[in-house]
C-alpha cells in the first residue's frame, strides 16, 4: 500500500508544476479577455447613465453593479437564478424600449465580465449560458426571451438585494 502512495507522490511531484503552470496560463487568458469585455460594460453603462429619461433608481443600480463587478457576486446570483428560477419575479421599474435593450446589453456584458473573474462558478455559468460570449461580442445578435430570462432574473435579484442593503429603513 505504501508503494502506491510513494508512486502517486512521485507522479504528483512530476506533473504538479505543469498543472499549476497550465492553470496560470488559463487564468491569464481569461483575465485578458475580461479586459476586452470591460469596454462593452463601460460603454453600455455610459449610454444608459447619459440618458436623461432614465429612472434615477436604475442609474443607482447601474453604479452598484459596476462597483460589484469582479467580486464574483453577480456570477453567484446569476448561477442561483439559473439553477433555482423564481416562479413570480418582482418587477423592476419600467424601462422604455431602447433603454430595455441597452440595459439588457449592459447586464449581459457585466455578467460575462464578472464570470471571467471567477473560476468554478464562472466556468459553470458560461457553459450553462453558452450563448453569452457570442452575444456580448456581436452587437446585432438576436437573443430570445427564454435565453435572457436568467440574466433578467439575476438583475432582479441584485436589484432587490441592493435595495435591501443600501436603502435605510
Amino acid at each position: 500500500m505504501s508503494v502506491y502512495i510513494a508512486v502517486a507522490a512521485i507522479i504528483a511531484a512530476i506533473i504538479g508544476p505543469y498543472v499549476i503552470a497550465w492553470n496560470f496560463r488559463r487564468a491569464k487568458a481569461r483575465l485578458a479577455y475580461a479586459e476586452k469585455i470591460w469596454d462593452n460594460v463601460e460603454q453600455s453603462a455610459r449610454v444608459l447613465l447619459e440618458d436623461r429619461h432614465l429612472d434615477p433608481r436604475i442609474g443607482d443600480f447601474i453604479d452598484f453593479v459596476v462597483g460589484e463587478l469582479g467580486s464574483g457576486r453577480m456570477t453567484r446570483i446569476a448561477l442561483k437564478a439559473v439553477l433555482h428560477p423564481k416562479k413570480s419575479p418582482r418587477p423592476m421599474p419600467e424601462l422604455t424600449g431602447g433603454q430595455g435593450v441597452q440595459f439588457g446589453r449592459f447586464m449581459l456584458s457585466a455578467l460575462l465580465f464578472d464570470s471571467l473573474h471567477t473560476t468554478f462558478s464562472g466556468f459553470i455559468l458560461r457553459r450553462w449560458l453558452y450563448w453569452l460570449t457570442t452575444t456580448v461580442g456581436d452587437k446585432k445578435a438576436v437573443v430570445t426571451e427564454p435565453q435572457v430570462a436568467p440574466v433578467v432574473e439575476a438583475a432582479d435579484r441584485m436589484w432587490h438585494s441592493k435595495t435591501r442593503i443600501c436603502v435605510p429603513a
